[in-house]
């Protein structure tokens, strides 16, 4: 498979992602030796480095800023949504515009440090935005 399609299957603002994931990358490995790689905000889509439920590992993922705090924030996670596979609780309709490169849906909020911050990718809709904030207010068990 070539470059341009390559390019084709992670969609539209797939190279722009592909690079961003690739600083985050280098980010990731200079994060314990200063500041946060980014300020967050709430409905900003962030990447962090998120641990897993078990303690086997982490993997980076996008997130969504849904509050933050002092020491910590709290995100929603999101996956990327392929034919058959299980949905998340909300599927972003928008998720161009929030810097992703495929389409997303959310997963379990959670409440992680503030300074973990990898790499800003953009900011969800305001349609995107209710969307997420009415699932994790009125899913029992969202709040992990």
């Amino acid at each position: 498979m070539n470059q341009t399609q390559r390019d084709t299957r992670r969609g539209p603002g797939g190279q722009r992602a592909e690079r961003t994931y690739r600083q985050a990358l280098r980010q990731q490995r200079q994060l314990r030796k200063g500041e946060p790689a980014a300020s967050p905000v709430i409905a900003d889509v962030v990447l962090l480095d998120v641990a897993f439920a078990d303690p086997s590992g982490s993997k980076l993922r996008p997130t969504v800023v849904v509050e933050v705090r002092d020491e910590s924030m709290l995100v929603v996670p999101l996956r990327t949504v392929r034919p058959g596979r299980r949905l998340g609780t909300f599927q972003l309709e928008n998720w161009e515009t929030a810097g992703l490169s495929r389409p997303s849906a959310t997963m379990a909020a959670k409440e992680v440090p503030r300074g973990c911050v990898l790499a800003a990718l953009g900011r969800v809709s305001g349609r995107d935005w209710r969307g997420v904030v009415n699932e994790v207010v009125s899913t029992p068990g969202a709040l992990r």
